[in-house]
């Protein structure tokens, strides 16, 4: 990439190019640039930064084809979101929205949680509509859950595990867009944090890696799959590597296969049919913590920037899975 970078944004355009914004070179040294990947070059070119620095914050491609930014800001403009424009290649200004993205609804409005109520608790949701900017309470969660956000085939969206600053949790809960309201549903087997979530062609969510409150020294190779006919979390198959801060570098073939390609020099293959992992010939050069994996037009996957432990000193390096 033309800049090194780790907890950033990567969105798949309409005309195909890829566009990759924000991040981290370092704690305390946050990222408003942002470019764009060609594939039919393999070159990256920059193109207009965000008005404000992000990091760890989530991007939407929206209905029009522009890419909606929420989150990650610091200071005074920690709730400005922005719009890319891929025909003119710049950002505007879309208000101020309250929250973290977690998952984008049937209906193409936003499920955001965390700071929209007048405590400030990262327990409150709500929903974001991006055609009138209207902003819409949807009740507290009642654990503050962390943990990635999977849309089910039926519309609902499953969040399960994270961590706050006393304990990981093993917790899960759903929520329905037709009752506005959260509930309890079954029970991670192992409790995990900083782990990746997919939906799978059946319909059921594999949970994938994370750590214990070990972190660094708990990282885990344990899957689970998550069954919404059932409510329940049952064991699933172990991965080669351990790995966590991968909820970004997890991607979904056009075979149904999932790629994940974090917190690892390895790369390896979900096979929902065969319920098992295989590693992809080939390695990365280091382990990657906060990368970003983006399934292509072609089926070819990208994998872009993430920090090693210690350094982020080469995260502007970028790779192709080739099927």
């Amino acid at each position: 990439m033309t800049t090194a970078r780790a907890a950033h944004t990567a969105t798949l355009l309409p005309n195909g190019k890829v566009l990759i914004a924000g991040g981290m070179i370092g704690n305390g040294s946050f990222l408003a640039s942002a470019e764009l990947y060609d594939r039919s070059t393999r070159r990256f070119t920059a193109t207009a930064s965000m008005h404000t620095a992000r990091v760890g914050h989530s991007a939407v491609l929206l209905s029009n084809g522009r890419v909606l930014v929420v989150g990650g800001g610091r200071g005074t403009d920690r709730a400005l979101a922005e719009i890319y424009d891929g025909v003119t290649g710049q950002w505007k200004d879309a208000g101020q929205i309250q929250g973290t993205l977690m998952s984008v609804l049937a209906d193409g409005t936003l499920l955001l949680g965390g700071g929209n109520d007048s405590t400030g608790q990262l327990r409150s949701t709500g929903t974001y509509d991006p055609g009138t900017g209207r902003f819409t309470p949807s009740g507290n969660v009642s654990a503050q859950l962390y943990g990635p956000a999977t849309r089910l085939n039926d519309g609902r969206v499953l969040v399960a595990g994270g961590e706050d600053e006393s304990r990981i949790f093993g917790e899960a809960q759903l929520y329905d867009p037709a009752t506005r309201r959260w509930t309890n549903t079954g029970k991670l087997q192992v409790a995990r944090d900083k782990h990746a979530a997919t939906l799978l062609p059946d319909g059921r969510v594999l949970i994938i890696g994370g750590a214990d409150k070990r972190g660094w020294r708990g990282q885990m190779t344990s899957t689970e799959l998550y069954d919404p006919s059932t409510g329940s979390f049952s064991a699933g198959a172990s991965m080669i590597s351990s790995r966590f801060k991968l909820h970004a570098s997890v991607a979904t073939l056009p075979t149904g296969q999932v790629l994940v390609a974090g917190g690892s020099t390895t790369v390896e293959l979900y096979d929902p049919a065969s319920r098992t992992f295989l590693e992809v010939p080939g390695s990365l050069d280091e382990p990657r913590f906060f990368s970003t994996a983006t399934t292509l037009r072609d089926g070819s996957v990208l994998i872009v920037g993430g920090y090693t432990r210690g350094t982020i000193a080469s995260a502007e390096r970028a790779w192709v899975y080739r099927p």
